[in-house]
């Protein structure tokens, strides 16, 4: 069954005394200068949508063509980024796009429709029937004369003129007020949900351990619905809470090239890629993260620097990690898992539990020296259980103004607050001890 709008020739009468209608200015998205700021736990996008407009002096209507169907009706706001005049705004609205034929035919419920069908010329065939009821973009149930009839055949036909004035595509309308006529740029902020980002990376460790392929993308899915299409917008990433006290502790990712994509599509957007990274692979022992005691972790660790053709901030992602052998790749984990890594830092991806081995942190003293200076003394022991010696690197993190007076393995800086010790672990055991100073 399909449903055919006819428009029918009515004479309307307007009474005096109406109110005019506004000029109204349409600006489509195609010429939109967007730049969005998305959020990766709640994908939603902070929208910056910029538009030329030539406004008349007084009021007037702007309609927005091509906004997002997942727009906050509450988010709107509008600005003068460039004009001669100042533009004050009386209202908006969202204005929804042509109904479905389902959306038409429910308002004909109880009333008179066409249905047409055709004979063996191809010749339309009309009949008056009685809408009853409809199951989706059908009638279901239809009166014609005393005849009740299930699902019938053909198209159906309404009146325009009973249809009203349809609206040819959804949009975002204002009414402002320009103090002066002229070309303006307004730009309008809003929020829309449904925009997603994940981090995408690859990495291929070459025979020897020693180097690695490594690639990064943005993997992007647009499902904003209809008007959501992205033209050549500017997008910055975000991690962390949108609004209230934690959005203080948003960290951004900036795309450095512009992206187009149409909603309901995605896209992987490269961000690195270096083809001879040195990679280490290394048993490590994270002692400030687990407490009493924990697992020793595998991990593969690369330098985010420009040296290993990396350089750039690393959102926290799942990693395919692979390993060459005899000329083929064995893959070694599947999705391995990455911390968010800043440039300099060294950027360690999980690959699993290692098995045989385990760690334990404890507190040996804890003394005050003076007024301003605590001491504290640790002990972690590795315990394995493999028959051959392994290396493992034991990480610590220190606070405040620190230094290490003490230590039976010779400690290691790797940033700011980070050292580390490496030990030599034998069937059995091993541990190191350390006494650190700090200043409160």
């Amino acid at each position: 069954m399909r449903v055919r709008i006819v428009h029918v020739l009515t004479t309307l009468a307007l009474a005096g005394g109406a109110q005019a209608q506004l000029p109204r200015v349409e600006v489509s998205g195609a010429g939109a200068q967007r730049s969005l700021t998305v959020y990766r736990e709640s994908k939603t996008a902070v929208v910056r949508d910029a538009r030329a407009a030539s406004l008349p002096a007084g009021r007037s209507e702007v309609f927005f063509a091509d906004v997002p169907a997942s727009a906050a009706p509450y988010s709107f706001g509008l600005r003068v980024a460039q004009g001669p005049g100042t533009v004050r705004v009386v209202e908006h609205r969202l204005e929804a796009g042509p109904p479905t034929p389902g959306q038409l035919l429910s308002g004909f419920v109880g009333q008179q429709i066409t249905l047409v069908t055709r004979d063996q010329q191809g010749n339309p065939q009309r009949q008056q029937a009685t809408l009853l009821r409809v199951e989706g973009d059908r009638p279901a149930l239809v009166l014609v004369g005393d005849t009740l009839v299930l699902w019938p055949s053909g198209s159906v036909e309404l009146p325009r003129a009973a249809v009203g004035a349809l609206p040819v595509r959804a949009g975002l309308v204002w009414t402002v007020e320009a103090s002066a006529a002229g070309d303006y740029v307004l730009e309008s902020t809003y929020t829309c949900t449904n925009l997603a980002w994940e981090p995408v990376y690859t990495l291929q460790i070459d025979q020897a351990g020693t180097q690695a392929r490594f690639a990064g993308a943005i993997h992007l899915e647009n499902s904003t619905g209809s008007g959501g299409q992205l033209t050549d917008a500017a997008i910055e990433l975000a991690e962390g809470a949108a609004a209230g006290p934690e959005a203080q502790r948003v960290v951004s990712y900036k795309l450095l090239q512009p992206v187009s994509l149409a909603s309901g599509t995605s896209l992987d957007v490269p961000i690195v890629a270096s083809d001879k990274a040195p990679a280490q692979q290394l048993l490590l022992f994270e002692a400030h993260k687990v407490g009493a005691q924990g697992p020793i972790k595998w991990v593969v660790r690369l330098n985010n620097d420009e040296a290993s053709g990396l350089g750039v901030p690393l959102p926290a992602g799942k990693v395919r990690v692979t390993k060459e052998v005899a000329g083929h790749l064995l893959q070694l984990a599947g999705d391995a898992s990455a911390p968010a890594t800043a440039v300099g830092s060294a950027w360690a991806i999980y690959l699993g539990d290692a098995v045989g081995l385990k760690g334990r942190r404890e507190e040996a003293s804890k003394r005050e020296l003076n007024p301003e200076t605590m001491e504290e003394s640790y002990k972690i022991t590795i315990t394995s259980t493999r028959e051959a010696e392994v290396q493992v690197v034991v990480v610590e993190q220190m606070q405040g103004k620190w230094t290490i007076s003490k230590s039976s393995i010779p400690p290691q800086q790797m940033g700011p607050n980070l050292v580390q010790f490496t030990l030599t672990v034998p069937p059995g055991e091993a541990s190191v001890q350390y006494t650190v100073e700090i200043k409160k």
